[in-house]
């Protein structure tokens, strides 16, 4: 008999792997998924630096790279999309 841990029973969201590339030895980043993941991850943050076109001037939290900011408050995907629908369920974030 197996005992199944309280933390592999909570549901969570795992981003799907990614494999890395290179170009002249630096990392290339994938604005878009990078914006998503932190929509998944913190949509109130996210739907926040959406709302404001950019991070708030009293930012308490750790703000995503400038080029993640700038690709959640312009990105079209779904996920995003779903940040301005004002009645969406708020999550923790």
């Amino acid at each position: 008999m197996t005992a199944i841990s309280s933390v592999a029973a909570q549901p969570h969201v795992k981003a799907p792997p990614r494999e890395a590339r290179f170009t002249d030895g630096e990392p290339i980043i994938d604005l878009a998924f990078e914006a998503e993941r932190f929509a998944i991850l913190y949509p109130r943050r996210a739907r926040l630096i959406r709302r404001l076109r950019g991070l708030p001037a009293d930012c308490r939290f750790g703000p995503p790279e400038p080029e993640v900011v700038h690709a959640i408050v312009t990105g079209t995907s779904p996920a995003l999309l779903e940040l301005d629908n004002p009645d969406a369920t708020e999550a923790t974030g």
